[in-house]
């Protein structure tokens, strides 16, 4: 039996779509990643066209998952688009946030 190696792009390229598609932890990360994709689009630095990269990410992350994990994939997206990389002024207030943070929490 003949054993076909992948060239290294091919792997790479199985290697993302095992990312992308996972579930767990994993899906949880990648839905991180996504708001912090989706952070560097607005100022200062300005990069509009990562939206639809980002927010397709978040898409793909939830075809599959339960009720449950899409809300804490969404919230962790969220939140970290709006607050990780600090673009939120000090004015808005935190409390709803921290009402859905404590849900999510509660949730298990």
């Amino acid at each position: 039996m003949k054993i076909k190696l992948l060239d290294p792009s091919a792997r790479m390229a199985v290697i993302i779509q095992s990312w992308i598609d996972a579930d767990g932890w994993r899906g949880d990360l990648v839905s991180l990643f996504a708001g912090a994709l989706m952070s560097l689009a607005f100022a200062p630095f300005q990069y509009a066209f990562i939206v639809f990269f980002s927010l397709s990410l978040l898409l793909w992350q939830w075809r599959k998952a339960s009720a449950k994990s899409a809300f804490k994939r969404g919230f962790l997206f969220g939140f970290l688009s709006a607050f990780g990389l600090g673009f939120i002024p000090p004015e808005i207030p935190l409390i709803p946030y921290a009402v859905a943070f404590l849900c999510w929490v509660s949730a298990g």
